[in-house]
C-alpha cells in the first residue's frame, strides 16, 4: 500500500536479462534427390535496454566537450525543449540504465539457417571410377529475424557491435 515515503519496498524489477522461454526448430524434408533443412529458434520474454539508450549516455558525456552527436540529441529534455522525445544529457537516473525508460521487448523468432541440397544419382556417378557420391548444396544463413526490437539486433549486446551477417554458401560434398 501507498505509505507516501520512496523507500526499497517502491522499486520495481524491470528487464531481466534471462528470457522467460528459448526455442528451436529444426525440419528437414526430402523428395526424391533433394533435401531441404530448415533451423529457425528465438527468446520470448526478455525485457533489456534499447541501443538508443547506451548510444543516448555516451553521447551526453562527449556533448561535454562540443563533439558532434547523433541528430536524436537534438530532441532531449532542456529548459526551452519541455517537449521532448528523451530525457535530458545530464546524469542522472534518467540518461543511464537505472530507469525503465529505455527498457524494450528483445523477443525474437530468427531463421537462422536454410540448406537445400541435391545428391546426384549413383547411375550418374557410377560410369567415373573416382567418385562414389556427390551432393550440392545452397545455404542462407541469418535469413530473417522477426522482432518488434528497435535496435539493429535484438541478441547484441553493444549497439557499437557489428549485427549478424547474412551469408550465402554454396557447398560440394564429394564421397571417394
Amino acid at each position: 500500500e501507498p505509505d507516501g515515503k520512496i523507500t526499497s519496498a517502491d522499486r520495481v524489477l524491470w528487464g531481466i536479462s534471462d528470457p522467460k522461454l528459448s526455442f528451436g526448430l529444426t525440419n528437414n524434408f526430402r523428395y526424391k534427390n533433394f533435401d531441404l533443412s530448415i533451423y529457425m529458434y528465438g527468446i520470448v520474454g526478455i525485457k533489456f535496454n534499447d541501443d538508443l539508450s547506451t548510444a543516448f549516455v555516451v553521447e551526453s558525456q562527449l556533448a561535454q566537450f562540443g563533439w558532434n552527436m547523433m541528430t536524436e540529441m537534438k530532441d532531449r529534455w532542456s529548459y526551452d525543449n519541455t517537449d521532448s522525445k528523451y530525457p535530458s544529457g545530464l546524469s542522472s537516473t534518467y540518461s543511464g540504465y537505472a530507469t525503465d525508460y529505455w527498457k524494450e521487448d528483445g523477443s525474437f523468432l530468427r531463421c537462422q539457417d536454410i540448406t537445400l541440397g541435391y545428391t546426384l544419382p549413383t547411375n550418374l556417378i557410377r560410369k567415373q571410377k573416382v567418385l562414389s557420391g556427390l551432393r550440392l548444396t545452397v545455404s542462407v544463413q541469418n535469413a530473417f529475424v522477426i522482432t518488434n526490437y528497435s535496435g539493429i539486433d535484438p541478441e547484441l549486446t553493444s549497439w557499437v557491435a557489428y549485427p549478424n551477417p547474412r551469408s550465402l554458401i554454396f557447398g560440394l560434398n564429394a564421397s571417394f
